[in-house]
C-alpha cells in the first residue's frame, strides 16, 4: 500500500483561517456546537470539533491558487486534523494529478487549499447509507453558521491574494448535489469578493470527490 505521507504530520500547527469554536460567537447557538436540532445525541467529543484548512499561516505565506471547498469532514479527516485526507482527498488528488503516488497527500497539501461548507463532522455516529438524509439536515441546519466562517476565510483568501498580487483564483466547489442552495450560496460569496478585490476567480462546480471512492 501506497504511503500517504513520507513522514507524519502534526496538526499542531496555526492555519490560515481557523478559530476557537469554544468562544467564538459563530458557534455558540449552531447545533453542531451544541448538540442540538438534528445534531442531538451526539458524544460530546464531537460536538464542535472543528476541522480547519490544511493550509498553514507562515510567515512566508505560501500563494494560494487552487482552492476545493468540499462538504464537512469525515472520521478519518476529524481524527487526523485535516480536510480531505481520505477518500475526498483521494479523489482530489486523482482529478488533479492521475494515479496516486507514495506520499501523495504531501504533494495535495503543498498544491492545494482545502476547506468545508461545514467544519465539524456531519455524519458523525451515521452509518452512512442508512441515515445519509439526517447527515444532510445536519450539513444544512449547520451552513446556517459556518457559511459565515466561510465568508470570513474567502475574504482572507482574496485580501492576501490581493497583496501577494495575484490576478486569478481556481474554486473547485466539490459537494453534492442535495445541497444545491449552499452550492449557490458559496458561488454568490465567490462573486462578491471578486467584485470587491479585482481578482478573477474561475469557479467549477463538480461532484463530490468522495464518490470515486466509497470506502472512506
Amino acid at each position: 500500500m501506497l504511503k500517504e505521507r513520507s513522514q507524519v504530520k502534526s496538526p499542531n500547527y496555526t492555519r490560515f483561517y481557523e478559530f476557537d469554536s469554544s468562544v467564538n460567537d459563530i458557534c455558540q447557538a449552531c447545533p453542531a456546537n451544541q448538540g442540538s436540532d438534528s445534531w442531538k445525541a451526539l458524544q460530546r467529543r464531537v460536538l464542535g470539533a472543528a476541522v480547519h484548512t490544511n493550509w498553514p499561516r507562515s510567515g512566508a505565506m505560501k500563494k494560494v491558487s487552487k482552492i476545493y471547498i468540499c462538504e464537512s469532514p469525515s472520521d478519518k479527516e476529524s481524527s487526523h486534523g485535516f480536510p480531505s485526507v481520505g477518500a475526498t482527498g483521494r479523489g482530489i488528488f486523482e482529478r488533479q494529478y492521475g494515479d496516486l503516488r507514495e506520499g501523495w497527500l504531501d504533494l495535495l497539501d503543498e498544491k492545494i487549499y482545502r476547506t468545508n461548507i461545514v467544519r465539524c463532522q456531519a455524519d458523525a455516529g451515521l452509518q452512512k447509507r442508512v441515515n445519509a438524509t439526517l447527515k444532510n439536515q445536519r450539513v444544512r441546519s449547520a451552513f446556517q453558521f459556518c457559511s459565515q466562517h466561510l465568508s470570513y476565510e474567502l475574504d482572507h483568501i482574496f485580501r492576501t491574494s490581493l497583496d501577494q498580487k495575484i490576478t486569478s483564483l481556481s474554486f473547485v466547489i466539490a459537494v453534492g448535489h442535495s445541497f444545491p442552495m449552499q452550492i449557490r450560496s458559496v458561488q454568490k460569496l465567490i462573486d462578491e469578493f471578486q467584485l470587491r478585490y479585482g481578482i478573477n476567480a474561475e469557479v467549477i462546480i463538480r461532484n463530490h470527490p468522495s464518490t470515486i471512492h466509497q470506502d472512506n
